[in-house]
């Protein structure tokens, strides 16, 4: 026994001797384009999780396996690839193109680099849902430090964004500035293929430009504009399904029955005080009628959920010369709910020109008109549709007779409301919303790097 004992040891300090042998300790220097030490810059084993950061002189040491190749990254800088080496010493370059990106801040453009206050610049060369009509829901997990809570409701016109989280006690949503026209209306009107810039002030200093109303942040949104070069027009057409991903799985008319069984038969009751719906037996038999209603199985989740299309139609011209520019665009949006009888329908007509007197005086201004129809779920309750239809009986029917919907109050004395007819009453509940939205300025250059502006916006909903 003790010779196994010393046979096994001796077989795992062989093992634990190969593991260590097949690691190698690298260590080396991360330096910038002026030779510089590069602090915090992150060093990875490709395709591990096994990593180090450099310390106030550039140095990291890290045990990895023989022949890895090694991850360098670091903020503003292009990632790098090497083979690992003893002693290695890799040279960082810097992003130009991400540190020259110019980000409006109010009153003035800087370039990305010269950036001292914290603020979020959101990637419009990715991927942007055509087929939502509230941009918000684009946005989301695309800016740091920004939480946004989307609204499955048609249009989305209840998602909210919160830049520094509860700012303050009677309101939370930020400013938003479109154009240079400040509103503390959300996305909900604006065409997102009319988008070129969004970045989000997020700290204090954005009070220095817009006084108390930035205490939540700033959204500073600009549109897009004509430019030089041919005559542009676009047309484009977006169609997009969406469907429920999983209902709850809930239980038929005869489960129901043998659940109601089982209940009074724990509580010592006879069966037959548990439901007039199944009868007076000692097994549970579903009642053909009764208050002269035909009972039926229903699943209510299929009764109320529907699957819901939405079609976005944009068209747009623009052009540009020396002497100043133009853009015309227009959208239309029809989005279906995914219960029925919802939806949100908005057509939209936004014009932005702008014309050099000089190159000195510039002139121009953006108008943008939307009309928006919505017709949402009732929220019925503290719970809403989807509640009711998970928890009302499945022996009742949706209709008693034709054109007729069931009162649950009446077959059985049921307490919950029919969610089918809930959704139907709403059908001459819509909400019509206007919105127009614009400004002017007047530019002056009355010499080079110096611009005096002056503008006035105006917004009516």
């Amino acid at each position: 026994m003790k010779k196994l004992k010393r046979f096994l040891m001796s077989l795992l300090l062989i093992l634990a001797s190969t593991v260590v042998y097949a690691q190698n300790e690298i260590t080396g220097t991360v330096i910038d384009e002026t030779g510089e030490p590069v602090i915090g810059a992150t060093v990875m084993e490709k395709g591990t999780s096994n990593g180090a950061v450099t310390d106030f002189d550039g140095n990291f040491h890290l045990k990895v396996a023989k022949g890895a190749t090694l991850v360098f990254t670091y903020i503003g800088y292009d990632k790098q690839e090497h083979a690992a080496a003893e002693g290695m010493q890799v040279q960082l370059s810097a992003n130009v193109s991400e540190l020259s990106e110019v980000v409006v801040t109010g009153y003035q453009v800087q370039r990305k680099a010269d950036l001292t206050g914290a603020v979020s610049v959101m990637d419009l060369k990715g991927p942007i849902s055509e087929s939502d009509p509230n941009m918000l829901n684009s946005m989301q997990g695309k800016l740091a430090g920004v939480d946004i809570v989307t609204d499955a409701a048609p249009g989305g016109g209840s998602s909210t964004i919160r830049v520094r989280g509860m700012s303050t006690v009677n309101a939370c949503d930020p400013l938003y500035v479109i154009d240079g026209v400040a509103t503390t209306e959300n996305l909900n009107s604006l065409n997102a293929a009319d988008i070129e810039s969004i970045q989000v002030l997020k700290d204090a200093s954005s009070a220095s430009i817009y006084g108390s109303r930035a205490a939540n942040g700033v959204i500073i949104i600009t549109t897009k504009k004509g430019k030089e070069g041919k005559m542009n027009i676009n047309i484009n057409y977006n169609a997009a399904l969406q469907t429920v991903a999983k209902k709850y799985d809930v239980m038929n008319a005869e489960q129901w029955g043998r659940a109601y069984w089982q209940a009074a038969a724990n509580d010592g009751i006879a069966p037959t005080a548990a439901s007039a719906l199944y009868g007076t037996g000692s097994t549970p038999q579903l009642v053909e009628t009764i208050n002269g209603v035909r009972t039926a199985d229903t699943n209510w989740q299929k009764e109320v959920y529907d699957n819901a299309w939405t079609h976005n139609l944009s068209a747009s011209i623009s052009n540009a010369s020396d002497k100043g520019s133009y853009l015309l665009s227009a959208n239309y949006i029809n989005q279906d709910g995914l219960m029925t009888n919802t939806f949100y329908k908005r057509i939209s007509v936004r014009a932005n020109s702008t014309y050099n007197f000089n190159k000195y005086v510039r002139v121009g201004e953006n108008l943008m008109v939307a009309r928006w129809e919505n017709r949402g779920a009732d929220t019925n309750g503290d719970r809403g549709i989807p509640y009711t239809a998970m928890r009302q009986h499945p022996a009742i029917p949706v209709m008693q007779a034709p054109g007729v919907y069931t009162d649950p109050v009446g077959m059985i004395g049921s307490d919950i409301e029919n969610p089918a007819q809930t959704l139907y009453n709403m059908r001459d509940n819509n909400n019509t919303s206007w919105r127009i939205f614009g400004n002017a300025y007047l530019d002056i250059m009355p010499v080079k790097g110096l611009t005096l502006k002056s503008n006035i916006g105006v917004e009516h909903v």
